[in-house]
């Protein structure tokens, strides 16, 4: 679901201040684990990762995107670095923190926790993230070709 939400939302989303795009995908994530955790059924369930999967490939498509506009020139690459490596780490952290917790209290508790986890990191973005207006919206085709982009042509197949 991420991998189709990521390129959709970035599209989506293009004329929106990107803080409270931002802000919208994490209320997905949080969201998400709040109806997962009572979930009585495999479709509500079902429709709770729908819901995280809208909330993560947003939030990888437009997360480091974003770093850029919020530091110095001189700095946007370590910012880049830090941004992507949090949500990386927090992927890769977030799946057996949750397996454990689930084991040891149930997964209803994981999902509780993951919650609350995702209401502190909406409630850091609210509260620290300031107003980022669209610099330019991204369209269907924009680029229709990968190498409409100008890069060595060894890299590009087929040729333009």
């Amino acid at each position: 679901m991420a991998a189709v939400t990521a390129p959709l939302v970035t599209i989506a989303s293009g004329r929106l201040d990107r803080r409270k795009v931002l802000i919208a995908l994490a209320l997905f994530i949080a969201a998400s684990d709040v109806l997962a955790a009572p979930a009585p059924s495999m479709a509500v369930m079902a429709a709770a990762r729908v819901l995280l999967g809208i909330g993560v490939g947003g939030f990888w498509a437009m997360g480091a995107g974003v770093a850029a506009r919020l530091v110095p020139a001189e700095a946007v690459h370590r910012a880049t670095s830090l941004i992507t490596a949090g949500i990386s780490a927090g992927t890769v952290v977030s799946l057996p923190l949750g397996a454990l917790v689930g084991h040891l209290a149930g997964w209803r508790t994981a999902f509780v926790a993951a919650a609350g986890a995702a209401l502190l990191a909406l409630a850091a973005l609210a509260l620290r993230l300031p107003s980022l207006p669209p610099t330019g919206a991204i369209r269907m085709a924009t680029p229709r070709h990968p190498c409409a982009i100008p890069q060595p042509a060894s890299l590009c197949w087929p040729p333009v």
